[in-house]
């Protein structure tokens, strides 16, 4: 559900003519809740985490996820850094 609403500001911001497209994109795919299991994860990221608490859903949510051979896939460098920290296996540019 974070996703979502990052996706919908993002296209807001930078295609509003695209709008109706995301939205139409966005129902046809499965959304997860950000569940109570998924704040308790990012509440117990020690110091060394240096993620917004945004980032930090995304790679809790992740990690309570993936399968032993799932990875996370971001172009993002401190997600991916952070995530390796945690111990996900990352797949990034």
């Amino acid at each position: 559900m974070l996703g979502r609403a990052e996706t919908i500001r993002s296209i807001v911001r930078f295609y509003p003519t695209r709008l109706d497209d995301a939205v139409r994109f966005l129902h046809s795919i499965y959304l997860l809740e950000i569940t109570d299991s998924v704040w308790k994860h990012v509440e117990s990221f020690d110091a060394s985490v240096t993620l917004s608490t945004a980032d930090s859903i995304h790679i809790a949510t992740a990690d309570l996820l993936l399968e032993e051979y799932g990875a996370l896939a971001t172009f993002d460098i401190q997600m991916a850094q952070n995530a390796k920290k945690l111990g996900l296996q990352v797949i990034s540019a």
